[in-house]
């Protein structure tokens, strides 16, 4: 069938038509992943905030931890376990100690106790855990 100028005018009508059609499908599509891109730009504002948030955190607790002068006993209540523990191993900084020993020289019966006294004090940052588990020193 040979083909008439009115005919080749109503295909090519139809061919823009589809093509229309699939630019305004892509571009409803570059709209919606333009949104989630900016989704994920902000959760990774978000997110990335929260970490210099911690991180700032952990380091002022790092550099108390390693500054001993800065590190005060006004974090602990004076005559509580936590304190008389950190008195006892300022006494002897070089030494390392466990939990048994310091509850021999404390006079305490309950090592638990003492070993949550110890856990208090390094998660403070005012002592720290030697290389071996349940050792202690400064």
């Amino acid at each position: 069938m040979k083909k008439t100028p009115r005919r080749t005018l109503i295909e090519t009508a139809g061919r823009l038509h589809a093509l229309e059609q699939e630019l305004a499908v892509l571009r409803k599509q570059r709209s919606q992943l333009d949104e989630r891109i900016e989704q994920h730009e902000r959760k990774l504002a978000a997110a990335a905030s929260a970490f210099d948030a911690v991180y700032a955190r952990a380091g002022s607790r790092a550099a108390s931890a390693a500054d001993p002068d800065t590190a005060t006993d006004e974090v602990l209540t004076p005559g509580k376990l936590p304190h008389r523990v950190l008195e006892r191993i300022k006494r002897d900084p070089t030494r390392i100690y466990t939990a048994a020993d310091l509850a021999a020289e404390l006079t305490i019966r309950d090592v638990q106790q003492v070993r949550t006294a110890l856990a208090r004090l390094v998660s403070k940052g005012l002592i720290r855990r030697a290389g071996t588990k349940g050792e202690f020193t400064i």
